[in-house]
């Protein structure tokens, strides 16, 4: 006896009334829940079911012939991305202190004398950086032009050669066709020539 059949039966014998549709609604909601309580609570919600100790006992058997849903874990609470984040910016700022607490310790007179040599530096490479960049700027252009004119030339050069090609094939083409036309003339010929 199929599990579907067995429902039928049941709800026949439970309801007074069993009906295909109705058979496989209450497979689906056994297949749904996590126990029997579960079970029983749907069909309460639905008001499909009265719950009695003989619906209890139905859904129980039910629930051991259906796969059914797995019992749910009590999950355990992670952090969010937002706490995640927080956590490695307290993280970070704690690291920070410690550095800025051992450099407490050191003069600030020196670290104004590399702000300004760097700030010198920097000016310095500006400046020949831009001529630089000029002349980079100037070989990449006369390169792209040598470039582009070499491309023209070879283009032209393989159009020629296409070109030169295909008069060429032509010329064999028609030269052996001729010879084709001929050759019956003249072997007559040679063979009047012979007679004569």
């Amino acid at each position: 006896m199929s599990v579907e059949e067995w429902v039928n039966d049941e709800l026949h014998s439970l309801l007074g009334i069993s009906d295909r549709t109705i058979t496989q609604f209450i497979i689906a909601l056994a297949r749904k829940s996590v126990d029997t309580d579960d079970l029983l609570d749907k069909f309460k919600s639905t008001d499909t079911i009265q719950v009695t100790p003989a619906t209890r006992n139905f859904a129980s058997s039910l629930l051991s012939m259906v796969p059914h849903a797995a019992p749910k874990l009590a999950k355990v609470p992670q952090p969010s991305v937002a706490e995640l984040k927080a956590r490695e910016t307290m993280r970070m700022n704690q690291r920070l202190k410690l550095i800025s607490s051992d450099e407490d310790d050191e003069p600030e007179v020196p670290v104004k004398k590399r702000k300004e040599s760097k700030k010198k530096k920097k000016k310095d490479t500006d400046k020949e950086s831009a001529t630089d960049l000029l002349d980079r700027i100037k070989s990449e252009e006369e390169k792209d032009i040598r470039e582009r004119d070499e491309l023209a030339e070879r283009i032209r050069q393989r159009d020629k050669d296409k070109t030169r090609s295909v008069v060429e094939k032509n010329d064999k083409k028609a030269e052996a066709e001729a010879a084709k036309r001929l050759s019956p003339i003249i072997s007559s010929n040679f063979l009047l020539d012979d007679q004569l």
